[in-house]
């Protein structure tokens, strides 16, 4: 058996370590882009849901973007599909937003934790490691995933951006959990 000492402290990440977010994005696009398809004459699911992907890595390609999307999810998802659509030469907002709420609702009712993580983090929690969550993203969106899958009582402080007004890779967000 190997002898090891757990550390006193560990920094955890949110989406994507803990909560399956961004895995989920791809089959949840290709249920909107099925379902809303027959929507747009002359458009097959599979042109629209190349048009979103190639959108989606432009637009979260950029930092600027990146960030001002995270915190502002509901308007990203717009942004994305309106970028699919200008590619594709249709204009249609009513059915963009449309799409971008339902990929909203649709992809947060398929988040969930990855397996083992929550048990992971309980048992850390109970040999005594101080736990800390960054993530960046609006508040209300954060909080919802943190309240849904009860991460609140495993954390010994939590940061969201959306909150704190910083967010990773800021070393002041860093900074901020330790010192909490």
């Amino acid at each position: 058996m190997t002898n090891y000492e757990l550390p006193t402290a560990i920094l955890f990440d949110m989406d994507d370590t803990i909560i399956a977010y961004d895995v989920v994005a791809s089959d949840v696009w290709r249920i909107v882009c099925d379902r809303f398809a027959r929507e747009l004459q002359g458009i097959h699911p599979n042109e629209l849901l190349s048009a979103v992907q190639e959108h989606r890595i432009w637009y979260w390609g950029h930092p600027e973007r990146h960030r001002r999307g995270r915190l502002n999810m509901n308007l990203a998802m717009y942004e994305v599909v309106s970028g699919a659509f200008y590619r594709l030469g249709i204009d249609a907002p009513d059915l963009a937003r449309e799409m971008a709420d339902f990929f909203s609702v649709e992809r947060d009712a398929q988040v969930c934790p990855f397996p083992g993580a929550i048990d992971t983090i309980r048992t850390l929690r109970d040999k005594g490691v101080r736990l800390a969550l960054i993530t960046n993203g609006e508040a209300k969106g954060q909080r919802k995933k943190i309240d849904r899958h009860g991460l609140a009582q495993l954390f010994n402080h939590i940061l969201i951006e959306g909150e704190f007004g910083l967010g990773k890779p800021d070393e002041i967000a860093r900074a901020a959990v330790f010192l909490a």
